[in-house]
């Protein structure tokens, strides 16, 4: 992974959806009732949120390269880039995709 800007301030939560949302990840559905990661920032400026659903989270922390920083919405990305154990990764992520009925 190369180096991203971290953001100048940012809140992360972990609660459980009161209504649907899509995983800024795999595109799937984050069902009512489900743990998600909640990643709101402010970079340059400008705030944004980010929703990942648990399962790409769970893969996202296993290839994250603290010192390097991560860039949301790049999951896919990183893991077709060659990051370790890649294979197993990419097929768990494309899994998710299927069992979320991903849009992406």
């Amino acid at each position: 992974m190369s180096d991203y800007e971290q953001p100048a301030i940012y809140h992360q939560t972990y609660p459980i959806a009161r209504k649907s949302h899509i995983c800024c990840e795999c595109g799937g559905e984050i069902k009512s009732g489900e743990k998600y990661e909640n990643f709101w920032g402010v970079w340059d400026g400008e705030q944004k949120t980010f929703k990942t659903c648990t399962e790409c989270n769970a893969i996202r922390l296993e290839i994250l390269d603290k010192e390097a920083g991560y860039y949301y919405g790049g999951l896919l990305e990183d893991l077709q880039g060659g990051c370790p154990d890649t294979v197993d990764k990419l097929k768990r992520f494309r899994e998710n995709q299927e069992k979320r009925n991903a849009i992406k």
